[in-house]
């Protein structure tokens, strides 16, 4: 694939963003949008997150210190960092070099808090990333739309680490080609078989050998979208991910037995000697295999079984999407794909579009255009969480789903038992306090209000109940906090909504309530405990504790005279 090639795609990109977003991204750069496509198609979940989230990771300008971009991996269930530069440009060796060994000196200097040395933006997207990995393991990625000759390509790999990638715009092209598509194939390809003549054949369609070294080949060159038919892409595993690097790395002989191998769909193939080549083809099962194989390092060869099916989309039973649902119908499934179709699922999803909204249950759901506003949709995860950490009063769980699924009792009371008005109102409070963030707030701890939105989120439910009834507020203290709290949640799910008044300055009211929730409550519980632990304590682990919100509730009930104006004017119903 030709640089002319390349530049004509990437400008053609980058003019169908502009017209999908023309508000957020009508007015940035070539340079600005090249990092938003790599961030967006690489490492965030097109459904998920919207075009100002994906903004939110980019981190270019001055005082960056080499640093474009800062974003979890979603392809991994810890979610390592990500730090990301980008060159919409030729390649050039000697700044790929030092721009790596910048950003490793960079990412030291943020784990040991040296933040003067970086813009604002490079510190709220550490903090904020840091907020959700589970991990102090990260990555650097360095992504060039440019396409070099292959000896300067082979001399860009000697940059490869385990924790440095590479990729020039042939190979960016094609991720993003099968990306989007989501049914997208590989126009061509090449495996390398054990033998000459040793296949089973089936009508039209082989099971054959396949070189390990042949695929970490291809999964170098295609990544992503070799798994463009897939119904998901890898998502890490720890513990499969650990049985297989052991098998490959120490047992390479073993793996054709202990392995169930990968399948192929294509339109076509051909067998010339101990070469496979395929045409328009994709793996459907086998994401994890591949990942893997293409990550650990290995010295000797071994074989992959491989199943090679030839399509017909015309029969039965030979289309590339009833292939790919059968072979993975033995994968672990999620616990929220299976949610996404009980009955209360479905329900939500109704009384939700009687008010506009469009509830994104299942993966690949693409956004109705009247709903492309970022208020006016959300995936199961987003609705979800939130109504998880503030009606339920669980924040320091936002960064963990799995009581929303695993619990039966937790995902009724989100699910069954929250109402869609009020879901829809959290939401906007949540995008409120995402924008304010970005603006120049006042405050003595930054990186601390920057991570706190779902604690302000269950302290405006908290408020916003007590504004609404009338009901005298429970004398709390930090000894019965949890036992109190836990009594009100059942009270709180019957609040058929949040906002009660509709304000032409409504942002502006939320903007002054989160000031006095974050700088009178969370700054100073924040300030006491730091105190107490001789200044070791560290803003995420504070926020990631339970009893730092029981420990709050006492001083936000004591600070209800400073929060009520504010609060009477969103939630007052009048009657009190």
């Amino acid at each position: 694939m030709s640089g002319n090639d390349t530049k004509e795609y990437f400008e053609n990109l980058f003019d169908d963003l502009r017209k999908e977003y023309p508000n957020e991204l009508g007015n940035l750069k070539d340079s600005a949008l090249f990092t938003y496509a790599c961030v967006k198609y690489f490492f965030l979940s097109e459904d998920d997150y919207d075009a100002s989230d994906v903004l939110d990771t980019i981190t270019d300008m001055a005082n960056d210190c080499s640093i474009d971009a800062i974003c979890n991996d979603h392809t991994d269930e810890d979610l390592p960092l990500v730090f990301i530069q980008t060159k919409h440009t030729s390649f050039d060796y000697s700044t790929a070099k030092g721009e790596i060994e910048e950003i490793k000196d960079s990412v030291e200097k943020l784990r040991c808090q040296r933040y003067n040395a970086f813009n604002d933006k490079v510190v709220e997207s550490y903090s904020k990333a840091r907020e959700v990995s589970e991990t102090r393991d990260y990555m650097i990625c360095y992504f060039c739309s440019g396409v070099p000759q292959a000896k300067q390509r082979k001399k860009a790999y000697d940059l490869f680490q385990d924790n440095v990638k590479i990729f020039f715009g042939d190979e960016i092209k094609q991720n993003i080609e099968g990306y989007l598509s989501k049914t997208g194939t590989v126009e061509h390809g090449e495996l390398t078989l054990d033998k000459t003549e040793n296949w089973l054949e089936f009508d039209d369609s082989i099971v054959v050998n396949i070189s390990a070294k042949s695929l970490k080949a291809l999964y170098s060159r295609w990544q992503t979208a070799l798994l463009g038919l897939n119904l998901r892409y890898y998502v890490r595993n720890k513990t499969v991910d650990k049985g297989l690097e052991e098998t490959i790395t120490k047992n390479g002989d073993s793996f054709w037995y202990l392995n169930n191998g990968i399948v192929i769909v294509c339109e076509d193939y051909e067998i010339d000697g101990t070469k496979l080549k395929l045409h328009n083809f994709s793996i459907v099962n086998g994401g994890q295999t591949s990942r893997q194989i293409y990550r650990c390092n290995f010295d000797k060869d071994f074989f992959i079984l491989c199943k090679v099916i030839k399509v017909d989309e015309g029969k039965p039973g030979r289309s590339s999407d009833k292939i790919a649902e059968a072979s993975n119908s033995q994968k672990p499934i999620k616990a929220k794909d299976l949610a996404a179709n009980r009955p209360e699922q479905h329900r939500l999803e109704w009384e939700l579009k009687q008010k506009g909204f469009q509830y994104l249950t299942k993966q690949g759901m693409r956004i109705d255009k009247a709903c492309k506003d970022r208020t006016k949709h959300a995936t199961i995860d987003q609705l979800g969480k939130i109504v998880l950490c503030s009606v339920l009063q669980r924040p320091w769980t936002r960064t963990n789903a799995d009581e929303l699924y695993k619990d039966d009792k937790v995902y009724h009371q989100v699910f069954g038992a929250t109402k869609a008005q009020m879901m829809i109102d959290l939401l906007n409070v949540d995008y409120y306090y995402k924008d304010y963030i970005k603006t120049k707030f006042d405050s003595a701890n930054k990186t601390l209000v920057r991570n706190a939105r779902t604690f302000v989120l269950a302290m405006i439910v908290y408020v916003s109940y007590f504004i609404q009834t009338g009901e005298d507020i429970p004398d709390i203290t930090e000894e019965n906090a949890e036992v109190m709290v836990t009594e009100l949640v059942s009270s709180f799910i019957k609040l058929d909504r949040l906002i009660i008044n509709q304000l032409d300055d409504e942002k502006d009211v939320f903007y002054d309530l989160f000031y006095c929730l974050t700088e009178n409550i969370l700054v100073y519980r924040f300030d006491i405990e730091k105190g107490i632990s001789n200044g070791v304590l560290d803003e995420s682990n504070f926020l990631k504790k339970k009893e730092t919100y029981y420990k709050c509730l006492p001083k936000l009930n004591g600070s209800m005279r400073l929060i009520r104006p504010y609060a009477e004017k969103l939630f007052s119903t009048g009657k009190n």
